[in-house]
This record gives C-alpha cells, structure tokens and sequence, in this order.
C-alpha cells in the first residue's frame, strides 16, 4: 500500500487528532459516566449526565445545533442557579466562555453550523 505522506491523509490525521482532543475535553468536563439525551426544544439536540436524566433540574446541559445556524438561543431553567456558559464551534475546534447566568437568558451565537453550547451549574 502506498501512502502520501504531507498530502490530505496527513491533513484528515491531523483534524481527526483535534477533533477527538476536543471530545476528550468536553466529555472530561461533564460530570458522572456519561451523557443520555434529553427532550428540550424542537430543533436542537440537548444531553445532560445519565444519573441526573430524570430530575427536574440538572447540573450540565450539552445542546447541539447540527447544520441549524441560530445567531442566539434563549434558555431558562429556574430563577436562583447561576450556570456557566461556553460556546464550542465544533468545525473550528474552539470554545468561548460566555460567562455566567441565571433566570431567563440569552447566548448570541455566530449563525454556523455545528455549534454546541455547554452549560454548567456553577459551583
């Protein structure tokens, strides 16, 4: 078999380097074992940890946007827990910490495919 060595095979082995160091990253952040989906708005796909699935509220959301290009999302989840917000742009590899919230509130987004937006309960 040959290979191409500096050609689009080292390019994908590069990006799929970074794509699964990003991964890496998120799942390290999320607290238990592991994420199960949970039902939110129409057209968004949200998970939060597996043990928290059946409580009202939860301590981590992962919401993601697929090829949906929202320039903002509204969320809200309760008036007293302030929760930390970070943009990830999954395409870019990158995140942006938005800051921390509570009550009703909203995060602007760049209106990209493939954007995720991780919220955690602060604290």
């Amino acid at each position: 078999m040959n290979r191409i060595s500096g050609g689009m095979e080292s390019t994908c082995g590069v990006r799929r380097a970074a794509v699964i160091k990003l991964l890496h990253r998120i799942m390290s952040e999320t607290p238990g074992s592991g994420l199960a989906p949970c039902r939110m708005g129409w057209d968004e796909v949200c998970a939060v940890p597996e043990k928290e699935r059946m409580l009202p509220a939860k301590s981590y959301y992962l919401f993601y946007y697929s090829f949906m290009r929202p320039s903002f999302r509204e969320y809200y989840f309760d008036e007293e827990t302030e929760f930390e917000v970070k943009v990830i742009d999954t395409w870019e590899m990158t995140t942006e910490e938005r800051g921390t919230f509570k009550g009703k509130f909203r995060v602007d987004l760049p209106g990209k495919p493939y954007m995720a937006v991780q919220i955690r309960k602060r604290g």
